[in-house]
């Protein structure tokens, strides 16, 4: 019976077109006319855009140089959470006493946002290796009009949907997911994402690693990836799918399960899987061959799962139905 309402309920979500649009445009970054060769191209992923005077990036596989690619860029190392291309923003600069350096990714939505309606917002950030600093505010701003400014670095906005105040976003080895819910006013139009604070209000934790002191690192820069807006809660919790390149060395199931998954790998590695708060639930090392992997005490629910072998990464998700 309860395998009968699930199924159900997995119809209802997937014919229900018009609740699982996402009212972002170009999401993930991924479509652009040309390949980013060098920094401040965030415009090549239209409608995406800078409103400001600060020159946010676009990181991309294609750039074989690795300047501005994924995983391997001027910055750091990261994987793209989905497909292979993701943004960049400076959004902290404790080491500038002034101006209060920032950046921003602006994009008008493709449809303007109704009144009273609910609206569910998630995105994914991972702060870049060459940081010395994580912050905690990073934050969402809709506008009717575009908060474009030709004259400042700091927009001068109170955004709507912020990051939980005290939780630093200092992880830089998964995508953390930032989230909130927004009841519109109606004609919100445009999205901006990014810090809304000047440098005396931002709080930022000194962190391990980072590049050389000396250099623009000394900062916070964040990778940004999968923005999502909806007025459906699950529309915007889409995890991503096996790398294809990935597929044959591994698989997991059954999914959905109740009690315990089945790691089928080729080589051995490390298994991680986290919650739809980006929040980490299970961490252990598999070897070649069949590996169990026991879930009976998670909450039923949506969950991440991330595969490490020697020189791949995997992604998939999971359904945790008791």
């Amino acid at each position: 019976m309860r395998k009968f309402l699930f199924l159900i309920w997995i119809s209802l979500y997937v014919f229900n077109g018009k609740a699982q649009v996402n009212l972002v445009p170009n999401p993930s970054f991924e479509i652009h006319n040309n390949c980013p060769l060098g920094t401040s191209q965030i415009n090549e992923a239209a409608p995406w855009f800078q409103p400001s005077l600060g020159t946010p990036d676009l990181f991309d596989s294609c750039d074989v140089s690795e300047f501005v690619g994924v995983p391997q860029n001027f910055i750091g190392y990261q994987n793209a959470r989905t497909g292979r291309a993701y943004a960049g923003l400076f959004v902290a600069y404790p080491g500038l006493a002034s101006p209060s350096f920032r950046e921003y990714i602006e994009v008008k939505l493709s449809d303007s946002l109704l009144p009273g309606q609910r609206y569910y917002v998630t995105f994914y950030v991972s702060l870049s290796d060459s940081s010395h600093y994580a912050t905690d505010d990073i934050a969402v701003l809709f506008s009717t009009d575009s908060a474009k400014s030709d004259t400042s670095y700091l927009l001068y906005w109170t955004p709507q949907i912020t990051n939980l105040s005290g939780s630093y976003l200092n992880n830089k080895f998964i995508w953390t997911q930032i989230s909130g819910q927004y009841i519109a006013v109606g004609g919100e139009k445009y999205l901006t994402i990014g810090n809304f604070k000047s440098n005396t209000n931002t709080d930022t934790v000194k962190v391990s690693g980072g590049g050389s002191i000396s250099s623009d690192f000394y900062n916070s820069y964040y990778y940004i990836d999968d923005v999502c807006i909806s007025t459906d809660s699950m529309t915007c919790f889409q995890p991503v799918s096996i790398d294809e390149r990935s597929k044959g060395l591994c698989s997991i199931f059954p999914n959905p399960t109740s009690d315990k998954l089945i790691l089928k790998s080729n080589m051995p590695g490390v298994l991680i899987m986290y919650n739809s708060r980006g929040h980490k639930v299970i961490e252990r090392e598999f070897l070649i061959g069949n590996n169990l992997v026991y879930v009976e005490t998670l909450e039923n629910g949506l969950y991440y799962v991330e595969i490490k072998t020697r020189d791949k990464i995997s992604r998939t998700r999971i359904i945790i139905n008791h």
